[in-house]
């Protein structure tokens, strides 16, 4: 995969990393409702870590939507 996205549970922290030469782009954070919670810009850094801190959101099941040119990357996380 082009982003690993560790670690996954999480209670608080969460680190994306690109793996491949990715352009700077958007991540966004939704609920299971389709609600977005977040939405910021990224700066990537191959093999650097775009760390996001989780701990503002409810428990639950979340999707980060990383966009990055024609690219967009969807992961599945659960914050305890």
């Amino acid at each position: 995969s082009m982003f690993q996205l560790y670690p996954n549970p999480t209670q608080r922290k969460i680190n994306i990393v690109c793996n491949e030469d990715c352009s700077d782009g958007t991540l966004e954070i939704w609920d299971i409702h389709g609600r977005k919670e977040l939405s910021m810009p990224v700066i990537f850094s191959k093999q650097q870590p775009v760390e996001l801190d989780m701990s503002g959101l409810e428990k639950g099941v979340y999707f980060v939507v990383v966009k990055s040119g024609r690219f967009v990357w969807r992961e599945k996380i659960l914050v305890l």
